[in-house]
């Protein structure tokens, strides 16, 4: 009932964002045009325009809302009666908030891509979802809006220089460096498996990356919990 109470909360309180509808339309637009580009294999294209750009703007335009000053998380939980539906309300409402965008999503993969691509896609939804909710517990706004950017955009960027060179180079990549670089860009890990220089598949890098979500959303609420109860 109090995760109810939270849920309804949260959507009356935050979602859904006027420019939704907007904002849909022109990542999609960006997506499709990426297609189009000349100088890119189209593969190559609608990765690097979803690990970039769609996947980080979408992040933070539905995640930033989550971090709250301690005044605001002290009334939620006062109004609802329970931190941990608290905690547990605001990761879920996140998730819930991607549905629309996910739905176009997988139509758009599913006719000019691969239905694999959008579950890497999804599940990397998931997984930055869950760091923004754990960069929310960081008493420090400015550095938890840092740990976001890093999160969602430099480590891809980093991580794309360092497959180049990988790739540059002819160094073969371990299963454990390949698992790491599914945490950092997923969808540019998988390119790279189809041609051959990953050894790990889309399902393993799936798992890890669901393994890794869910031990953040766990971090997340275990830190949110003793935040409530500091001297």
């Amino acid at each position: 009932m109090k995760l109810g109470n939270a849920l309804r909360w949260y959507f009356k309180d935050t979602f859904p964002h006027p420019q939704t509808e907007i904002v849909l339309f022109v990542l999609v637009a960006i997506q499709y045009l990426s297609l189009k580009d000349p100088v890119f294999d189209p593969s190559t294209s609608i990765y690097l325009v979803s690990e970039f750009l769609v996947i980080p703007f979408m992040v933070m335009f539905n995640g930033l809302v989550y971090l709250k000053e301690d005044e605001i998380t002290i009334f939620e939980i006062t109004l609802i009666g329970s931190w941990r539906a608290v905690a547990a309300g605001r990761i879920f409402s996140l998730l819930l908030s991607f549905i629309p965008f996910l739905a176009i999503e997988a139509i758009f993969f599913y006719f000019f891509s691969s239905i694999t691509v959008f579950l890497i896609l999804a599940m990397t939804v998931v997984m930055e979802s869950a760091v923004v909710m754990l960069a929310s517990v960081i008493p420090s706004k400015p550095g938890a809006l840092i740990v976001i950017l890093s999160t969602t955009i430099m480590l891809p960027l980093a991580s794309f220089v360092v497959l180049q060179s990988y790739t540059s180079l002819s160094i073969a990549i371990s299963p454990a460096m390949g698992a790491i670089l599914y945490l950092l860009s997923p969808l540019l890990t998988y390119m790279l498996f189809n041609n051959g220089i990953v050894p790990i598949g889309p399902y393993w890098g799936i798992a890890v990356i669901g393994t890794f979500s869910i031990m953040a959303g766990f971090l997340y609420t275990l830190i949110f919990g003793k935040l409530q109860f500091k001297p």
